[in-house]
């Protein structure tokens, strides 16, 4: 299941025939979606519905099997820190021992390149307003959010980042800047 879907085609790339799958985003997200006219399959549905609202909780408790995981992909930094308390709480109580892979940066390591980022000579309405120096600090949102594990975005891509990146990095910041931290629902 993926949260805050976009234009992801992560279904279509992991299909193995067997999986059923749930994109979920902003009912004009959807819109746009649909308008693309993806292959149909029976086994995906693309919901129309917000992360921060709880109406789409029983389509997909309805829908899933007995494993589900949830994606969250350049959906949560844009979140506060309230609403990452809500979505995680939401998630504990609805679906206890399943898993999230979600995307976070520290937010010490987007300062330190904050100033190289095109994307911070963008003028848009989306801030990047949360992030995890660690991704053990995830189980303070939320005690029943297990930590399982880490992984960095950037480990082993260090040569093909542009020069005064490169030149900035310490092993510490590559593994902060961007990862997917793992989590389990208790």
């Amino acid at each position: 299941m993926n949260l805050g879907a976009g234009l992801d085609t992560r279904f279509y790339r992991l299909d193995n025939g067997t999986i059923a799958w749930i994109d979920i985003d902003l009912p004009e997200v959807v819109a746009s979606r649909q308008k693309l006219q993806e292959p149909a399959n029976p086994r995906r549905l693309l919901l129309a519905a917000s992360v921060l609202e709880d109406g789409w909780v029983p389509h997909v408790k309805r829908l899933a099997r007995s494993r589900v995981l949830f994606v969250a992909e350049g959906l949560f930094p844009y979140f506060t820190e309230s609403q990452h308390r809500a979505v995680f709480a939401e998630l504990s109580d609805n679906f206890p021992g399943q898993e999230m892979l979600f995307h976070t940066s520290a937010p010490s390591a987007l300062r330190e390149f904050a100033h190289l980022s095109v994307l911070s000579k963008l003028r848009t309405r989306a801030d990047m307003q949360w992030g995890l120096e660690e991704g053990a600090d995830v189980s303070s949102l939320n005690p029943r959010v297990c930590f399982v594990a880490e992984y960095s975005l950037l480990d082993g891509y260090e040569d093909s980042l542009p020069e005064p990146i490169r030149r900035r990095l310490t092993p510490d910041l590559i593994r902060k800047v961007a990862k997917i931290v793992r989590v389990r629902f208790e």
